[in-house]
């Protein structure tokens, strides 16, 4: 009996404290390219961001990059609120749509799978999955810069709610 009951309460557990502010995995669409060349340690040598990412996903309003390494890089599009990443030093690039509302001003790595956003609609997202899942951490104002120095430890600037460039 002792054994049941304590299945129960694993059980209860785990459904009552379930994190239901994450989305199922995003569709990732791979992106086209021809990959850049390398240097002798096998690292993609890129001094611009290839025009066939861009014309792939239809936007030029790509807005901040962060790498977390030599490997792992994110890219924001401010007019889609999508991010481009890479996982292998730029060979090729996926897309990963956040769930935010807004439009997605500013991006910060802090590894190769934690990853803050902010929006113009005062969201701030980590996800501590390299992008598959998003957890809320903050809504107000306009978030345009996002800086952290680990996981946990950073800051966030922006515009009140009602300033002049933040009608909200």
């Amino acid at each position: 009996m002792k054994q049941i009951l304590f299945l129960s309460f694993i059980l209860m557990s785990i459904i009552c404290c379930s994190d239901k502010s994450t989305n199922p995995l995003p569709q990732y669409k791979p992106i086209e390219w021809t990959p850049p060349p390398t240097n002798d340690a096998g690292f993609a040598i890129i001094t611009e961001f290839p025009d066939s990412v861009v014309k792939s996903i239809g936007s030029g309003s790509l807005r901040v990059l962060s790498a977390a390494d030599e490997r792992v890089a994110w890219v924001s599009d401010i007019e889609l609120s999508i991010i481009i990443s890479t996982e292998d030093g730029g060979s090729s690039w996926k897309i990963i749509s956040p769930p935010i509302e807004g439009k997605l001003y500013t991006i910060e790595a802090v590894d190769s799978l934690t990853l803050w956003i902010g929006t113009d609609h005062g969201e701030i997202f980590k996800s501590e999955d390299g992008g598959y899942n998003w957890v809320l951490q903050h809504k107000s104002g306009f978030i345009n810069y996002i800086e952290f120095f680990d996981e946990n430890i950073g800051i966030a600037m922006g515009d009140p709610v009602g300033s002049s460039t933040n009608p909200l």
